[in-house]
């Protein structure tokens, strides 16, 4: 209910449904995306910084996000469901856990090395629209 609100920008309503939540004591499971390297299963949350290539991870994404936008790429900030300015939403977009799976992926594999990253949650509509793919080949 809370994203149908906020899809609809009535953050106040969206506001209401999580203080509703927690008077309830719901918990919303936090997204969480996954990357297997080497037999060992790594995980990527949004502002979670537990891996020690953290810093290193977050250099890398910003700079792959200024070349994707270079290329043409535009980010669906539509699908970020918070309260937030457009540059915001950008920056939030650029370090999803997905993306950040992905970018520990890319620095710690050969060129060319297939990497499989899996989620709990819903598959992000920004990671996986078919522009991304027409833009970056």
């Amino acid at each position: 209910m809370s994203n149908i609100y906020a899809g609809a920008g009535q953050w106040e309503n969206k506001r209401q449904v999580w203080q509703e939540m927690e008077r309830e004591g719901v918990k919303k499971i936090p997204g969480i995306s996954y990357i297997e390297l080497r037999g060992k299963v790594f995980d990527f949350k949004v502002a979670y910084n537990r891996n020690p290539q953290s810093d290193a991870i977050h250099t890398y994404l910003i700079n792959l996000w200024k070349e994707m936008k270079a290329a043409g790429f535009t980010p669906n900030t539509a699908t970020v469901m918070h309260d937030m300015t457009e540059e915001e939403k950008d920056c939030h977009l650029c370090f999803h856990s997905e993306k950040l799976a992905l970018a520990f992926g890319l620095m710690n594999t050969p060129e060319g090395t297939p990497l499989t990253i899996t989620q709990n949650l819903r598959v992000c509509p920004d990671c996986h629209e078919p522009q991304l793919y027409n833009t970056c080949q």
